[in-house]
């Protein structure tokens, strides 16, 4: 059989206070384009459908209109979609037992992971974004809540495998951070419970179709995230984005196949002196691209964005760097984004000359994945 996996669309995103809802319409129009004229049994949307738990009115007309399309377009091909950590399992899954009968299945929470999706060639396990609390397990005093999606993830395979007819091919569709996996500057930091999961968890299925991280990437030979479909952040300028065509066939690895993505927009990072960028030919006709500038030369130019938009209308990011006189002065690294867990807990160890305690950081973490889930 053949599925084509993509994720991460994050509809309704923003890039420096630009909307890029229209390079992802453009980018939803080549999709159709291509189901059209390429069959597949499935196409995998491995969650972060939208880029808000609540998603403007505009992304959630893109979903819709997309949905009607889809389904024009291709009546045999079944659509499968999972809720990532930018999604609200709610609004994501909403209708999805009526959207069942024409064949799109719509997975938002974890009351579901068990039950698969039975194509003819297939069986397809779909495994959302696994907050704390998204799966309970028995206990002495009852039913206990899981609190940490590692575990989480853990318990939703034990209860797919339980189930698992090894005579099939069986597909697993998840979003999580994978071991191993790069990460890009445009993925939001995961707060909370999100840590990342060991590939071993992932054993005994043809093919796991992720969704998460950015970039697309193998993490063997029948692991993959399909990485987004559309530059997300300067990180990415020039990064080849693609979906993954996969044919399987029980027994053997999967057969990969890159289908390129062509932006609506280029991306660019630019550097040079004022002077270079507004004169030089190497920056002409380059009003169409999304532009980050790092400028070099004397500072304290007078209005230099003003000045640089007039040849790149569509300047997004923009940042003055002098260049270093000796080593001495040479730019400081960057330095990593602090992590608010981590200054807690670091405060707490001061506190108390030692390690806080579980229940205390257990409250915090799960203080913040309520947060999060509220965004």
């Amino acid at each position: 059989m053949r599925i084509l996996h993509t994720s991460d669309w994050h509809l309704g995103r923003v890039l420096h206070e630009h909307s890029l809802l229209r390079d992802q319409e453009s980018f939803l129009g080549s999709l159709l384009e291509h189901l059209r004229e390429c069959p597949y049994e499935a196409l995998v949307v491995a969650g972060d459908v939208f880029d808000r738990s609540i998603p403007s009115e505009e992304a959630v007309g893109l979903w819709n209109g997309f949905l009607e399309g889809f389904r024009a377009a291709c009546p045999e091909t079944a659509l499968l979609v999972i809720a990532g950590n930018h999604d609200s399992a709610a609004r994501v899954a909403l209708a999805s037992r009526l959207l069942e009968a024409g064949g799109i299945h719509i997975r938002g929470g974890g009351e579901r992971v068990d039950e698969p999706v039975r194509l003819p060639g297939a069986d397809v396990w779909l495994v959302p974004f696994l907050w704390s609390g998204s799966l309970a397990v028995g206990g002495e005093n009852g039913r206990v809540m899981i609190q940490t999606q590692r575990e989480a993830l853990a318990e939703a395979v034990a209860r797919i495998r339980l189930r698992m007819d090894p005579q099939r091919i069986n597909i697993l569709v998840a979003h999580c951070f994978a071991v191993g996996g790069e990460v890009s500057d445009s993925e939001r930091t995961l707060v909370g419970t999100a840590v990342q999961v060991e590939t071993q968890l992932f054993e005994g299925f043809d093919y796991v179709a992720l969704g998460h991280l950015h970039r697309p990437q193998g993490l063997g030979p029948r692991i993959r995230y399909s990485g987004t479909p559309l530059a997300y952040s300067f990180s990415e300028a020039g990064q080849a984005k693609s979906m993954a065509a996969i044919t399987l066939t029980k027994g053997v690895d999967p057969e990969l196949e890159l289908v390129p993505v062509r932006p609506f927009r280029t991306m660019l990072n630019l550097k040079g002196s004022l002077e270079e960028l507004m004169e030089d030919e190497r920056f002409a006709g380059l009003g169409e691209a999304y532009v980050r500038v790092t400028l070099t030369g004397p500072a304290g130019i007078t209005q230099p964005v003003a000045r640089l938009r007039s040849r790149f209308p569509l300047l997004l990011d923009f940042q003055e760097y002098v260049a270093p006189q000796s080593q001495a002065l040479a730019p400081l690294p960057a330095l990593r984004k602090p992590d608010i867990g981590e200054e807690f807990q670091a405060f707490e160890r001061r506190l108390r000359d030692g390690d806080p305690p579980g229940p205390l950081v257990a409250a915090f973490s799960e203080l913040r994945a309520e947060l999060e889930r509220t965004r």
